[in-house]
């Protein structure tokens, strides 16, 4: 995927300063550029609809998106505390076993 945005002109590579195992990805001016007109639409509304909201309502806004982040990243916790190897999981299947 980092290839095709690099050939797309969308981001760029460059060494990271700290550690030269690394390479570090960031978007190109023309690669915000397209975001951002990607999503002009969402954009223009979502900025009609806080036109809308009086002090109040914009205030409560930074409790709800950290409440809401709050919750998407428990809810990441506990779908990874699911995903458990299968049973027969690093086991050889053996012929005539019923596996």
């Amino acid at each position: 995927m980092i290839d095709r945005l690099d050939a797309a002109g969308c981001v760029r590579r460059r060494p990271d300063p700290d550690d030269r195992r690394k390479v570090l990805i960031e978007p190109t001016p023309e690669g915000l550029k397209r975001v951002a007109d990607y999503y002009a639409g969402l954009t223009d509304r979502t900025h009609d609809v806080l036109a809308t909201f009086d002090e109040d309502r914009l205030r409560s806004l930074p409790t709800f998106v950290e409440a809401a982040r709050d919750d998407a990243v428990a809810e990441v916790g506990r779908v990874r505390s699911d995903v458990r190897p299968r049973r027969d999981a690093g086991r050889p299947s053996h012929p005539g076993s019923g596996e």
